[in-house]
């Protein structure tokens, strides 16, 4: 339902998190429901996993018809990796904004993070590192373009990962860079500038593509996994 509510009191068993949510301004009747399930899922209170769940929704363009869809693939995320999930979702916020602006769709956002989490990362750890390595792509300094344009050919290397990103995706354009570079670190310290970006670009490398692609496969069919 996208009935919403301003100062309804929660119902049973909603807990004090869920009268916060309702009292805090006018959200979805959908998205209370969905934060209260996913909160019961051990995401953390009702109202914070409301506020991640409408920034996700916010950013993507998501309808509030959609928030068991949003909590489905964020308990999908969390349970493929192994992040403490009130910390997962808590930092999700700091990478939604850019991964959208770079064009990047929310599954892989997700998986990025979680199959990071897999090497031994934190939460935080791996939404900054995923966070800095978009940034570092979609506006790289002089010399990660001068970097690109030695793969892609001169003055093309920029647009043309930037027009991945949004063609192809996150991981597939990871991969590319990762083998035209060979996994030279030098290479890829140039083009990602620090080590919090390169750092997780690196743990995707160590095995983890293809473990990303199978958690974004698992995100892309998680319908139901809220309420189960």
């Amino acid at each position: 339902s996208s009935t919403t509510a301003s100062s309804c009191e929660p119902g049973a068993g909603a807990g004090g998190g869920a009268n916060r949510v309702f009292s805090a301004g006018r959200i979805s009747v959908s998205t209370i429901s969905s934060a209260v399930k996913a909160s019961a899922a051990g995401l953390g209170d009702v109202a914070g996993v409301a506020d991640i769940v409408t920034s996700m929704m916010n950013a993507y363009g998501i309808k509030a018809s959609g928030a068991f869809t949003v909590t489905d693939k964020l308990i999908t995320a969390i349970r493929e990796g192994k992040a403490e999930p009130e910390q997962f979702a808590r930092s999700l916020g700091q990478v939604l904004p850019i991964a959208r602006e770079a064009g990047i769709g929310l599954d892989e956002v997700l998986s990025s993070v979680s199959a990071i989490t897999l090497q031994g990362f934190s939460a935080p750890q791996a939404i900054t590192s995923v966070r800095q390595a978009i940034s570092n792509l979609i506006s790289p300094s002089k010399e990660a373009a001068k970097e690109l344009d030695l793969f892609y050919g001169e003055g093309k290397g920029v647009i043309t990962v930037q027009a991945k990103l949004q063609t192809e995706g996150f991981e597939a354009t990871l991969q590319d860079l990762y083998q035209k570079t060979g996994g030279n670190l030098q290479s890829l310290d140039a083009i990602f500038g620090n080590i919090r970006g390169l750092s997780g670009v690196l743990a995707l490398a160590n095995g983890e593509f293809a473990k990303m692609d199978d958690i974004t496969k698992q995100i892309a069919n998680s319908s139901g996994v809220t309420k189960s």
